[in-house]
């Protein structure tokens, strides 16, 4: 004898109207759990997701945002250390470092003293370095 998937509908039925509510229900969850650990910078989102349903389980009353709070407090190693939007992009670290290098030379030039040659020196080099991948 073959057992039945207890998911499947039989032909021409449906499921239960609980089962539907539970479900979208589970859905509605997992969808507002998903976009707050995103937020919230998550290195991890499945990881993410299964420790949330099992804390929703624990404390049913509880919002996705309040459980995403409290893993973040938790397991930090969990999330970024600071949000995408924060974090300095590659053209702010070339303008400072080409500001750097033009207050380096300006200095050198005026001063002509060997220590600030050697900065102006040292911060070019950093600058070819870094530029040259």
């Amino acid at each position: 004898m073959e057992k039945k998937n207890q998911n499947i509908p039989p032909e021409g039925g449906s499921l239960p109207a609980e089962e539907l509510k539970a479900e979208n229900e589970r859905l509605k969850f997992e969808k507002e759990a998903a976009k707050s650990l995103a937020e919230s910078g998550i290195i991890d989102l499945d990881a993410g997701l299964a420790l949330c349903r099992e804390k929703q389980k624990q404390n049913p009353e509880k919002k996705p945002e309040e459980l995403v709070s409290g893993l973040k407090e938790k397991k930090a190693y969990l999330f970024r250390s600071r949000p995408a939007e924060l974090r300095s992009n590659i053209a702010q670290a070339a303008e400072q470092t080409e500001n750097q290098l033009e207050g380096a030379a300006r200095k050198a030039a005026q001063t002509g003293r060997p220590a600030e040659v050697s900065e102006y020196m040292r911060v070019r080099r950093e600058k070819t370095e870094n530029t040259n991948y």
